[in-house]
C-alpha cells in the first residue's frame, strides 16, 4: 500500500512567497498608474453591496454613505491631505459635501445609462477656501447583482472656465468698442437730422401762434407739421436706444426683413450723398432667432466698410433671401445645425479685396484703413455675432476692382414663434374717472401728461421725484387706482419706488413710462398682467390707451 503525500511545507511556503510577490508587483503597478495620472482619481465603496433591483433613487441614497477606499495624490491634495491614506475610510458626505446633490444625480444617471457617464461638471472647495472646477468621468461597478464601488476621474477645467469668461468679456468689450466707433460716425448725421427737425418744430410753433386767430386752418397745418417732425425724432431716438444697448439680449424669433426695414432710416445717416443705398427684400415671411441689437451692429459695420470701399460715386445694396446650405458650406462650418438659413447681404460697387487681405479681414485689430479711420474691430464683431447666432459670414469679390459682397447667414426658425400682438391697443374707449399717481421728474412731460389725463376725466396726483412720490402715495394709497412711474429719477429710482409701493399694495397696477428701462427694471417685471411699459416718447392717445389696458375695463369720454 502506497501513501501519496501533499505538497511539502517548503513548496507551499515558496508558492505563498511567489503570490505575495506578484501581489506586491500588482499593487506597485496600480499605485504607479494612479500617481502618474495628471487627473484626480478616487474610489468609494459602500459597507456592503447595494442590490441593483432597488430604484435608482434608493441606490443613490444608500451610496452616499460609502467610504473612500483609494485615491491618488492629486485628489488627496485637493482635499487638504498630505497622503492618500489620510483620507481612506472617510465618508462621501464629508469629502464631497459641496457636490453631494450632483453626486446623487450622477449615480442615478449612471444606473439609467449603463453604469458609465462622462462630462458632469462639479466644483471643489480647496483647502485655501478657493473653488476649482472639474469634469467627472464616472463608472459604477456592479458584481453579482450588487452595486459595489464607484470610480471617478476628475479633469480640472478651472483655467478653461476662466479663459472662457475672459474671452466672453473681451468679446463684449470688442463689440462695444466697435459700436462706439460706429456711433461716432453716426453723430454728425444724427445732429444734422435733429437740427432740421428743430427748425421745423420751432418755426411751425411760431407760425401756429401767429395764425391761431387770423387763419385757424394754417395753424392746424403748422401743428400737423410739428406732430410729424416729433414722430420722426421719436423714431430716430428709438433706433439709437436699440443700437447703443450695452448688453447682449436673448435670441428671439424675429422677422429679419422687418428688422432691416426698421434700420434703413438709421443706415442712411451713414451713407454720404455720393453713394446710393438700395434694398431688396426677398424673404418677407422668414423668421430667424436673433439678438436685434447684434444684427443691427452687424449691418452698421458692413455698411461703414462698404462706404469706405467706394472712393467716389457708387451703390450699396442690402438684400435678404432664404437659402439651403450646400454640402461644402456644412463641411466648412461644422457648428451649423439648421437646414434653412436667412442670408443678409451687403454689396458695394467699390474696390474689391485682394486674396491676401481676404484671408485676414476677420482678425481683431487688422485694418487696411489709415490711422484714425478705424480700429480693425468691425469685421471681427461681424464674425463673432454671426457665429454666436449659429451662423457664419462669407465674402465674395470677383476682382480687386469689381466690388465686394458680404453674406451673413442666420438660422431660420418657425414663424409661429413671433412676438404676440398687444391685445388692448385697439380699444376705442379713452376716458376714465379713476385717480392716477403720475411720478415724473421732467417738468414739461409731467405737465402735458397731467393735462392729457385730466381732459379725459381722470383725477391726477403728481410727484416730481421718488421721495415725493412715496409721500403722496402714503397719503392717498386707498384712492389711487394706477401709478405711472418714470424709470430713472433722482433721489429714489423707479424700481425702488415700485418696491415700496408694492409692499403696501401688492396688486397696484403700474405703468412704467421710460425711453429705456432695461438698466432699472428687470425683464421679469413686465411678466405680470398689471405691469406694462409705455415707451417714451408717447402720444396722449397712447397714454390713455395704456391706462385703460392696465385698469382692465374700457370707459368712454363724456355721456
Amino acid at each position: 500500500m502506497t501513501l501519496e503525500c501533499g505538497p511539502s511545507l517548503e513548496s507551499l511556503a515558496a508558492e505563498l512567497a511567489r503570490i505575495r510577490e506578484e501581489l506586491a508587483h500588482t499593487e506597485d503597478r496600480f499605485t504607479s498608474f494612479l500617481e502618474s495620472e495628471t487627473e484626480a482619481i478616487f474610489c468609494y465603496e459602500p459597507s456592503e453591496g447595494i442590490p441593483v433591483t432597488l430604484s435608482p433613487s434608493e441606490i443613490a441614497t444608500r451610496f452616499l454613505e460609502a467610504k473612500l477606499v483609494i485615491c491618488n495624490r492629486l485628489y488627496a491634495k485637493a482635499r487638504g491631505a498630505e497622503r492618500p491614506s489620510d483620507l481612506f475610510g472617510r465618508g462621501m458626505r464629508e469629502l464631497a459635501r459641496e457636490n453631494i446633490d450632483r453626486v446623487r444625480q450622477l449615480i442615478e444617471t449612471l444606473i439609467v445609462e449603463g453604469n458609465q457617464h462622462d462630462g458632469v461638471e462639479i466644483k471643489q472647495l480647496q483647502p485655501d477656501g478657493s473653488l476649482r472646477y472639474a469634469l467627472a468621468r464616472a463608472h459604477l461597478v456592479n458584481q453579482g447583482g450588487f452595486a459595489k464601488r464607484l470610480w471617478v476621474i476628475l479633469k480640472d477645467i478651472t483655467e478653461q472656465k476662466q479663459l472662457k469668461a475672459e474671452r466672453e468679456t473681451l468679446e463684449l468689450q470688442l463689440r462695444q468698442a466697435q459700436r462706439m466707433e460706429s456711433l461716432g460716425l453716426l453723430a454728425g448725421g444724427i445732429a444734422h437730422d435733429f437740427n432740421n427737425l428743430l427748425v421745423v418744430i420751432e418755426n411751425c410753433a411760431n407760425l401756429a401762434m401767429d395764425d391761431m386767430q387770423s387763419d385757424p386752418a394754417e395753424a392746424r397745418e403748422s401743428l400737423r407739421q410739428i406732430a410729424a417732425a416729433s414722430e420722426r425724432a421719436a423714431e430716430l431716438t428709438r433706433s439709437l436706444l436699440a443700437f447703443t444697448r450695452r448688453t447682449t439680449g436673448a435670441l428671439k424669433p424675429m422677422n429679419v426683413d422687418s428688422l432691416v426695414r426698421d434700420l434703413v432710416s438709421l443706415l442712411r445717416r451713414l451713407v454720404p450723398a455720393r453713394v446710393q443705398l438700395e434694398t431688396r427684400f426677398n424673404s418677407p415671411t422668414v423668421v430667424a432667432r436673433v439678438d436685434r441689437g447684434q444684427v443691427e451692429q452687424v449691418l452698421v459695420n458692413l455698411v461703414i466698410n462698404a462706404v469706405d470701399a467706394i472712393a467716389d460715386v457708387g451703390t450699396i445694396t442690402l438684400a435678404t433671401n432664404e437659402v439651403d446650405l450646400t454640402p461644402l458650406q456644412r463641411s466648412a462650418y461644422p457648428w451649423v445645425l439648421a437646414t434653412t438659413y436667412h442670408r443678409l447681404s451687403v454689396s458695394d460697387t467699390g474696390v474689391g479685396i485682394s486674396p491676401d487681405i481676404r484671408a485676414r479681414i476677420f482678425e481683431p485689430f487688422f485694418t487696411t484703413k489709415t490711422d484714425g479711420k478705424g480700429t480693425g474691430l468691425g469685421l471681427a464683431v461681424v464674425w463673432g455675432c454671426a457665429k454666436q447666432h449659429g451662423g457664419f459670414v462669407e465674402v465674395e469679390t470677383a476682382t480687386e476692382s469689381a466690388g465686394t459682397r458680404f453674406c451673413v447667414y442666420l438660422p431660420s426658425c418657425e414663424l409661429a414663434a413671433t412676438a404676440a400682438t398687444p391685445l388692448h391697443d385697439s380699444l376705442p374707449a379713452r376716458g376714465g374717472n379713476e385717480t392716477v399717481l403720475l411720478i415724473e421728474d421732467h417738468d414739461l412731460v409731467r405737465e402735458v401728461s397731467r393735462s392729457v389725463m385730466q381732459r379725459a376725466g381722470y383725477k391726477v396726483l403728481v410727484a416730481c421725484d421718488g421721495a415725493e412720490a412715496l409721500k403722496v402715495f402714503a397719503n392717498h394709497k386707498d384712492d389711487i387706482a394706477v401709478v405711472i412711474l418714470d424709470a430713472v429719477m433722482p433721489v429714489v429710482n423707479g424700481y425702488a419706488v415700485f418696491q415700496q409701493i408694492s409692499a403696501q399694495r401688492p396688486a397696484m397696477p403700474i405703468i412704467v413710462a421710460s425711453g429705456y428701462s432695461g438698466e432699472v427694471f428687470p425683464a421679469s417685471f413686465f411678466f405680470e398682467a398689471n405691469r406694462i411699459l409705455l415707451p417714451k416718447p408717447y402720444m396722449g392717445e397712447q397714454l390713455l390707451l395704456k391706462l385703460r389696458q392696465v385698469l382692465g375695463q374700457p370707459m368712454k369720454i363724456g355721456p
